[in-house]
């Protein structure tokens, strides 16, 4: 009678996570990548740029096509800790103490990406195409 009481309890409770929705750090692997936004920021030659891995996100601003984030190109960059991203699925959010925004990936083609300055009130809305 034991065994059939803690077999019930460990499926009750089987079942009790398997229906939860619970937010995890970081970005998965399965979006790794170099993101550049399809429409010039600031300016008309500077484009947004993510960029996926383990776990982490970088967000700078460069020349079109630059996945190279130690180029001289680059203008300004923040490198966003897995630990400063939750989300589940395909979307994300993160906070730094400069920045938060969102990150929504498409599959894996693409990402609406919303940025938004603790300081001010400059927001940045724009589709990035994974370009590698």
């Amino acid at each position: 009678m034991k065994k059939i009481f803690a077999i019930f309890i460990l499926i009750f409770i089987a079942l009790s996570f398997n229906g939860c929705t619970v937010g995890f750090l970081g970005v998965p692997d399965a979006f790794k990548g170099y993101y550049q936004s399809e429409d010039t920021i600031l300016d008309e030659e500077t484009y947004l740029f993510i960029y996926v891995a383990t776990g982490s996100l970088t967000i700078y601003l460069s020349i079109d096509g630059d996945t190279n984030i130690n180029s001289s190109n680059r203008k300004d960059y923040a490198s966003i800790s897995p630990y400063n991203i939750i989300g589940f699925d395909y979307n994300y959010t993160f906070e730094t103490g400069t920045m938060n925004g969102t990150v929504n990936f498409n599959g894996r083609e693409g990402a609406d990406v919303v940025i938004q300055e603790n300081s001010s009130q400059t927001t940045i809305r724009t589709y990035c195409r994974k370009v590698s």
